[in-house]
């Protein structure tokens, strides 16, 4: 995990597939997470004690989690790992990477 700085880890059939996504940069990992969330309604939840298989350090992630129609926890679709960041730097980046939010549109010049 040294090599990486963003990195996504889907759910599995197991508990979490046990290879890490590796992402370019925050922007990519906020879209790949787009693509999983598939519309649905999510928490983020971060944990300061996660393991990973291959290194037994403790490091920050983010838990993806989707919300069932009484917003409750329905399941866990992924969970983010960043180098240098937790969910304060993973919020604005989602927000950013939305795809169903209304954008702003140009004024129109009066004729």
């Amino acid at each position: 995990m040294n090599d990486l700085r963003f990195a996504l880890i889907r759910q599995g059939p197991a508990d979490l597939d046990t290879t890490p996504i590796g992402q370019p940069d925050l922007s990519s990992l906020a879209r790949a997470i787009e693509r999983e969330r598939k519309g649905r309604t999510i928490e983020l939840v971060q944990r300061d004690d996660f393991e990973f298989e291959t290194d037994r350090e403790l490091h920050t992630v983010v838990e993806v989690w989707t919300l069932d129609m009484g917003n409750s926890r329905d399941s866990r679709i992924a969970v983010a790992w960043l180098n240098e960041g937790g969910r304060e730097s993973l919020e604005p980046a989602l927000l950013a990477a939305r795809t169903d939010r209304p954008r702003a549109q140009p004024r129109q010049r009066a004729a």
